[in-house]
């Protein structure tokens, strides 16, 4: 069961109901030093040649995105990256389209990181490994 405040109910309220889908057709995500040279960031680019996007929101001083992954159904990309304590990786996930990333990964112990992630098939669940 998903509780209201579980990072699975999460991941249900990033999707924008289907009539609201802006028109921005999955294409490709992957890290670029856009913004600042030395720190990759989450970018997102459509196949009808929209300009690049970043996806990763703002990082803390220090921080960069670590590695990320397209969901199955290409509507959610998931993201390690130490965005609000630089050395402290989190997992995000924001929808590929645009929008706000949303951490989904809880708060670690001191120290803890998340070390690796995977999406389900159905793109419905995100599991992890965190050393928290």
């Amino acid at each position: 069961m998903n509780a209201p405040g579980s990072a699975l109910a999460a991941l249900g309220r990033l999707l924008p109901a289907p009539a609201r889908l802006p028109s921005f057709k999955p294409g490709a995500v992957f890290r670029a030093e856009k913004s600042t040279v030395g720190v990759p960031e989450l970018y997102a680019a459509d196949l009808e040649g929209t300009p690049d996007v970043k996806r990763s929101g703002p990082l803390v001083s220090g921080g960069n995105v670590d590695a990320f992954s397209l969901s199955p159904n290409r509507k959610l990309v998931a993201f390690m990256a130490d965005k609000e304590v630089d050395e402290r990786l989190e997992l995000y996930v924001v929808p590929f389209a645009g929008g706000t990333p949303v951490k989904v990964s809880g708060t670690p112990a001191s120290g803890g990181d998340v070390l690796s992630f995977s999406w389900s098939p159905d793109s419905k669940q995100l599991a992890y490994l965190a050393d928290e």
